[in-house]
Formats: structure tokens, C-alpha cells, sequence
């Protein structure tokens, strides 16, 4: 598609301009401002209706000298000349009685009007507009494209990149065939997405685990020395017996010694409640407690599995898709060969005598190449078809995985949402518990005993007389004597609460050992996936380069975590000290004119078309990189107050 001549007529501030470069290579010169990128627009307005950088709104219009006030009642107009055809778009203003109505459009092709689907169905067939842009602006491919759209189209022109298979890449380090054994059920990025999600989910647990630990040891009771408590116990009980025996020796006689160890009696069972109910509050509280931490170890184990889970469904799903988009292309390919008839060119004369040949060799000739399109296009057919049903029996491997994965996520989700309802119940359970006092004077058999008690009481001051003092003062004794012994008895009750705390904290210890060991194996599989990545992307990097003559891609980089970035295709360009630098970041402006021209010529070649490359600031390279496709060079100069077209 070579551009014999480009008029511009009211276009962008362009009165009226004409250049000629007749197919060939052409150099327009000109100041800032005089209009050499309008030259672009004007070929990208004249095909697709949009400016240089792909605007479809843009200032079309030419405006009166020094405002920015469009001068009205004037046609704009380009008109293109091509080896193969003849475009011209024109669009005028429309005035209905002095009165601005809006603006048409007109569409001429070989001089021809023509409606505009028909105008745009014409350059479809010639070019499309993504392509077009790609071969005539060196920079578009390589810095306007996003980098996966890059990639696609270079992969696509790529010789057989698929020949890669994952055992080649296997065969540079055995520990890879671990890898390979994983890219049966998921593809590598799948499989480095699980992973990571699974990482980061083991990691907030396990740094969880130190305050959880804290808590633990923040209720827990302090540490005594049960031997010596015991041992005070068992004094003081021997000196409440001697006491009680001269209570005793004082109520001898009258009933008044049975009635006064009734008392005793009634004091025991008395103090064996107290300790009971206060054992019985303490051990509800830490049960609860207890409870609720073993209820949020497991709510948090579900909802790593919930993760793993949601995580290995969404990486199936893509394989799903990706594997029916595949079906969908074979199916494809499968009906264009069906269709395929054989166009069979045959002569009848002989190349030697140059005299005809007998009507049965002719047709004997045509059979035979029948019989060889036919068996070529059965087995084209029986490989497609071959590699449809493999595609098939890939998705419903893939769905019925899926299918369990969800019937487990259900699962795991019901269950999280039972375990969500026990936790907030025992949490308000311990909640309660703690807030709580529990007083022993309260229990019903407390209650009774002491009722008791206190009728044997008046029964023996009414049977005493004068000894009442001296009794007192000995059941005061006998009071704190108690006292003392049900506070040892306290305490030594706190021992297997702490022994309790200190084996949560132990098994908390534990789980944090197991996670440390889960999160290493993990980190270290997912790096040797990444390991895996590099070589096999460095292998195509080599049938890539192949491709071009001075450009060279980057498809991953090192990060300073330790892992990789591989959501890149960087094109890259050799400066002036060797270095290879990436196209948008510090490479100078005549190699990156050099390497557009590069990508451009292979881009080229890879889609059979060839169109007027415009290369902006063409004056930075010294010596431009020859192309199959015409080119435009734009070049800065200052004397030139118009443009200026001359032959290189």
C-alpha cells in the first residue's frame, strides 16, 4: 500500500497541500507548527476517521489567523492516492436558511461516491485499523500496545513456540519434573496464584499465633508451691481438731458435746460446699474459655481451606475456559479444511514432445491428485478431530474437579457458618461467666446446713451457761482457721487451671512450628516454579530474537523479594555504551526510530502488507533502518516556514 500522492485541502490549519512521493521515500521539512504531523492525521482521517493519536474528536476544522474561531462555510477535505486505489473523505458544514445544522460527511472511492459501510467495508478489506498502526508508526507497537497485547501478536509470529514442551524444559534441571507432574491439572500461572494465596493465608495465621499466646499467659494463674500449701493445710486441720476438742471438754455433760459435734459436723460439710461452688464457677469460666479458643483454631483452619478452595475453583474455571476457547478454534480450523475442494491444474500436453497426451493418462494424473488431497485432507481432519476430543476429555476432567471442589466449599462454608454461631455463644458464655460472682451462701445445701447450724446453736446456749465466752473465742479460732485453709485450698484449685494454659500454650507453639514448616515448603515450591518460568521463558527469547534484526525483548525480571515479574514483554534496544535499554525508559531517540523501523519490518512480513510509515523527528537518527513500506521522514528545520517534500 504505497502512497503515490496525499492532498490536503482546509484540513487542521492546512489550506492547500499536495505531495507527490510517486511510492517511493519521502522527507518533508519543516518548523514547529507548520503541520508535519497533520500529514499523518491527515492518512489516518482519509482511512479511519481519526487523528495521529487515534482521536476520533479532534480539531479538524481550519480556524481564522491568530483565534480559535473555525472559519465557516468551508470544505475539509483529504484525498489519497494509493498503487491500488483511490480514497477521498470530505466534511462539509450544513446550513439550512443562514442557519448551522450540523456536518455530513462525504466518501469517494476511485473518485466513485460511495455510502460510508461501503467506503469502510473497502478499507477492511484493504487493512485493518490495529494493524495499520502497528506498520505506520514506530512507536505504536512498542510503547502504545499494552505488553499482552504485544506479546500475542509476537508469540503468533513466533516459529512453533508450543514445540517447547514442559519435559524439554524438565530435561535442564530434574527437580523441575515436580513441576511438569503439577502442570498436568493446572497451568503454571494457576498453580503460582494457589500458592501465593496460600502463603499470605498461613502467614496471617501464624503471626496471629504470639498474641494469641500472650492472652493464654495473660490468664493464667500465678505459679505456687503446692507442697508447702498442702502441708499448711494438713497443720491446720490438726490444730481446728484441738480446738474442736476443747469445745468439747467445755460442753461436757447435758447433750451439749453431741450437739456441739453436730456443729463441727455441719461446719465440714459447710466448708466442702464453699469450695465446691467456688471450683465449680472457676472451672465453668475456664471450660468456656477453652472452648472458644479450640472453636477459632478450627473456624480458622475452615477458613483456609474456604481460600485454598475459592482459589483452586477460580484457577479451574480459567483452564475450563481456556481449554473450550481451544476447542472452539480447533472446531473451526476443522470446518475451513472440510470445506476445502482440491483446484486441480493439470496439462494435457506432454513437456517433452510437446505433443497432447492420451485422454487416460490426463485423467489417471487428475485421479491421483485427488486421491493425494483427499488422504491429505482425511488426515488433517482425523488431527483436528483427534485434538477436539482430548480438548473434550480436558474440560470434563477439569468440570468434574471443579464440581468437587464446590461440593467441598459448601461444605466448608456450612460448617465455618456453624462454627461462627458456637463462637459467638460461647463468647457470650464466657462473657457472662465472667461478669458473674459466685456466692456460695446461695447453694441450696449451704442454706440447709447452715439452718442447721443455727438451730444447734440456740439449742446449746439454752443447755450452756456461763462457758458461752470462753467457747466463742475458741470458735472465733476455729473461724479463721478456716478461713485460711479454704484460701490454700483456693489456690492449690488454680494449679490445673495454669497446667491447662500452659498446654494451650504449648499446642499453640506447636502450630506455629507447622505453619513456619508448611510456609517454607510452600515458598519453596513456588519458587522453583518461578525458577521453571525463567528457563522456559529464556528459551523462547531465543526463537523470539530470531525474528528481528536489532530489537530484543525482556519477558521477565528479577524482583527484590527473591521472586520474578513475568507480566512483561519489554522491547529493548542497544545504547551507545552496549547496554540493552528498555524502549520507554532511556533509550535514546534515533535507536528507538531504528527499532520501530525493526519491529515494522517484521510485523510486516508476519501480516503480508506494507503501508507509508511516518517517522516523527526523523532528523535524531543518523542512519534510519531500511523498510519493505514507503517512508514518510519527518524532519525539524527551522528556515522552512511551509512545508517542503524532496526525494532522500
Amino acid at each position: 500500500m504505497r502512497l503515490q500522492e496525499l492532498r490536503l485541502k482546509n484540513f487542521m490549519g492546512i489550506r492547500d497541500f499536495t505531495m507527490t512521493p510517486h511510492g517511493e521515500d519521502a522527507n518533508v521539512y519543516g518548523d514547529n507548527g507548520t503541520g508535519k504531523t497533520t500529514l499523518k492525521s491527515a492518512i489516518e482521517w482519509l482511512l479511519f476517521g481519526k487523528d495521529a493519536r487515534g482521536r476520533a474528536d479532534f480539531a479538524i476544522k481550519t480556524h481564522e489567523p491568530g483565534t480559535d474561531v473555525p472559519i465557516p462555510h468551508l470544505e475539509h477535505e483529504v484525498e489519497g492516492i494509493f498503487d491500488t486505489i483511490t480514497l477521498r473523505r470530505a466534511l462539509k458544514e450544513k446550513w439550512v436558511k443562514k442557519v448551522f445544522k450540523g456536518h455530513t460527511t462525504d466518501y469517494y472511492v476511485n473518485d466513485v461516491a460511495v455510502m460510508e459501510k461501503e467506503y469502510k467495508a473497502k478499507i477492511a478489506a484493504i487493512i485493518d485499523e490495529s494493524i495499520f498502526r502497528m506498520l505506520t508508526d514506530p512507536t505504536y507497537f512498542c510503547d502504545r500496545l499494552k505488553w499482552e497485547e504485544r506479546q500475542n501478536i509476537v508469540m503468533d509470529m513466533a516459529p512453533a513456540p508450543g514445540d517447547i514442551s514442559d519435559s524439554d524444559v524438565a530435561i535442564q534441571d530434574p527437580s523441575f519434573a515436580a513441576v511438569v507432574a503439577i502442570l498436568e491439572k493446572r497451568t503454571i500461572d494457576e498453580h503460582r496464584k494457589m500458592l501465593s494465596a496460600s502463603v499470605k493465608k498461613m502467614e496471617e495465621n501464624r503471626q496471629s499465633i504470639p498474641t494469641r499466646i500472650d492472652e493464654v499467659h495473660h490468664g493464667l494463674p500465678e505459679a505456687i508451691d503446692d507442697k508447702g500449701r498442702v502441708e499448711r493445710i494438713e497443720a491446720l486441720n490438726s490444730q481446728r481438731k484441738a480446738k474442736q476438742e476443747q469445745i468439747v471438754q467445755l460442753m461436757a455433760g447435758g447433750g451439749v458435746a453431741e450437739k456441739t459435734k453436730a456443729i463441727a459436723e455441719i461446719e465440714t460439710e459447710l466448708s466442702k460446699i464453699e469450695k465446691r461452688v467456688w471450683l465449680q464457677s472457676a472451672g465453668k469460666t475456664q471450660a468456656a474459655k477453652i472452648q472458644l479458643n479450640t472453636l477459632t483454631d478450627e473456624n480458622n483452619r475452615v477458613d483456609l481451606d474456604i481460600t485454598n478452595k475459592t482459589n483452586a475453583i477460580l484457577t479451574t474455571r480459567e483452564a475450563i475456559t481456556d481449554t473450550e476457547g481451544k476447542r472452539d478454534k480447533l472446531r473451526e480450523a476443522w470446518q475451513v479444511c472440510d470445506a476445502q475442494a482440491l483446484e486441480y491444474v493439470g496439462t494435457d500436453t506432454c513437456p517433452t514432445c510437446k505433443q497432447p497426451l492420451p485422454a487416460d493418462q490426463v485423467e489417471a494424473a487428475r485421479e491421483k491428485a485427488m486421491a493425494d488431497f483427499n488422504r491429505s485432507k482425511a488426515q488433517r481432519l482425523e488431527s483436528i478431530n483427534e485434538e477436539g476430543q482430548a480438548a473434550n476429555a480436558k474440560i470434563g476432567k477439569l468440570t468434574g474437579e471443579s464440581d468437587a471442589l464446590q461440593h467441598e466449599l459448601l461444605e466448608a462454608k456450612a460448617r465455618q457458618e456453624e462454627l461462627g454461631k458456637e463462637i459467638a455463644e460461647t463468647r457470650d458464655t464466657v462473657m457472662e461467666l465472667d461478669r458473674r460472682e459466685f456466692d456460695y451462701k446461695e447453694d441450696p445445701g449451704y442454706l440447709k446446713k447452715q439452718a442447721e447450724k443455727d438451730t444447734l446453736k440456740i439449742e446449746i446456749e439454752r443447755l450452756k451457761g456461763g462457758q458461752s465466752s470462753a467457747i466463742e473465742a475458741i470458735r472465733a479460732t476455729l473461724g479463721e482457721i478456716g478461713w485460711e485453709i479454704g484460701e490454700h485450698e483456693n489456690a492449690l484449685a488454680k494449679v490445673g487451671q495454669r497446667a491447662e494454659g500452659l498446654k494451650r500454650v504449648e499446642e499453640l507453639g506447636e502450630e506455629e512450628k507447622r505453619l513456619s514448616a508448611k510456609i517454607e515448603e510452600a515458598e519453596k515450591e513456588l519458587c522453583l516454579c518461578e525458577q521453571f518460568v525463567v528457563a522456559k521463558k529464556t528459551m523462547l527469547q531465543d526463537r523470539i530474537h530470531a525474528l528481528f534484526t536489532i530489537t530484543r525483548f525482556k519477558l521477565f525480571e528479577p524482583l527484590v523479594n527473591g521472586g520474578i515479574n513475568d507480566k512483561m514483554f519489554t522491547p529493548l534496544g542497544l545504547s551507545s555504551n552496549g547496554a540493552w535499554v528498555p524502549f520507554n525508559d532511556g533509550l535514546n531517540g534515533g535507536m528507538r526510530n531504528n527499532v520501530g523501523l525493526d519491529c515494522i519490518n517484521t510485523l510486516s512480513n508476519f501480516f503480508g502488507l506494507d503501508v507509508p510509515i511516518f517517522i516523527d523527528e526523523a532528523g535524531e537518527t543518523t542512519a534510519l533502518l531500511p523498510t519493505r513500506g514507503q517512508q514518510i521522514r519527518l524532519y525539524v528545520s527551522e528556515q522552512d516556514k511551509v512545508l517542503r517534500v524532496e526525494k532522500p
